[in-house]
């Protein structure tokens, strides 16, 4: 059992400080230390794209380091034409060149392709994204790579063409794909809003809706991304109230299939009330995700 935790990306480059990314300590070193002492093990780079042109090399090895491990937050956008996985993903070369000196294997959450055109169609979306990963994995095996992509179920928002922001549409791009180098990464809060969406309710309700995805969905996660909704129904803000998220149905169904990669939190620190006393959110709510898995 591994808890992790989502850092986006501008608070891991040299010249980054106090903010409220970095659970408002003054650097990262602070900020992964107290995340270490509440029991995170893990640390999800958010996002990494294919050609930043910030690789994060200090604050990947300072991760290291401190005996933590790494999962890093994909994006499919990037180059077209390449010859090894170097090439299709260089921002990853220093990973690469230095993971298995600190870890067995790397898993990467990512998105399908989407578009913010209603021109644009959703079942070329999910064929693009079924041959993109298929090319990817083509690579990761011939090149003997211990890297897991695991597909992301996406909030169902009217502003973009998504195939992935459904259960059935996530299953349908990993089934085509039937490979054991993809997954699932299983957005809880996502997949929680979505429920409350269809359902019509706008603002969170008093008791949650314990209904859970298809069996087949859960069998084949590989990655979490673990958040509340606040009162507004909003997504990643902490799991201090109850009703945020019904995360111990969650946890319960998914360890159930024997999952044991990591529970990963992914807050979004920024949206929260900034006179919320942040440190103390981000520790009750580890302190609630370890209870969960534990129990």
């Amino acid at each position: 059992m591994t808890l992790g935790f989502s850092i986006e990306n501008p608070a891991l480059t040299d010249e980054f400080h106090q903010n409220i990314l970095l659970g408002n300590h003054d650097s990262l070193k602070k900020f992964l230390n107290n995340l270490k002492e509440e029991g995170i093990e893990s640390i999800e780079i958010r996002i990494l794209r294919r050609e930043d042109e910030e690789n994060y090399q200090n604050a990947i090895q300072l991760i290291w380091d401190l005996g933590m491990e790494i999962t890093i937050h994909g994006d499919i956008s990037g180059p077209l034409t390449y010859h090894n996985f170097r090439e299709l993903y260089p921002s990853m070369d220093y990973i690469l060149a230095h993971f298995e000196k600190y870890q067995e294997k790397l898993v990467m959450p990512i998105h399908a392709y989407q578009a913010i055109s209603d021109n644009e169609d959703r079942a070329e979306l999910s064929e693009q994204t079924v041959e993109e990963f298929g090319n990817w994995i083509n690579l990761i095996e011939r090149e003997g790579i211990p890297l897991y992509i695991a597909l992301e179920n996406n909030r169902a928002k009217s502003s973009k063409v998504d195939p992935g922001d459904s259960i059935d549409g996530v299953m349908k791009m990993v089934n085509q794909i039937n490979n054991r180098h993809l997954g699932i990464c299983w957005d809880m809060g996502h997949y929680y809003s979505n429920l409350l969406k269809e359902a019509n309710i706008s603002d969170l309700p008093n008791e949650t809706i314990n209904q859970l995805p298809d069996s087949n969905f859960i069998e084949k996660v590989y990655h979490t991304h673990i958040h509340g909704l606040n009162e507004k129904g909003i997504t990643h803000f902490p799991l201090t109230q109850k009703e945020s998220l019904p995360l111990e149905t969650y946890i319960s169904a998914l360890r159930k299939t024997g999952y044991n990669n990591t529970y990963n939190l992914e807050l979004t620190l920024s949206r929260w009330d900034q006179e919320v006393t942040v440190q103390k959110q981000i520790s009750n709510t580890i302190k609630r995700l370890r209870e969960a898995v534990i129990t």
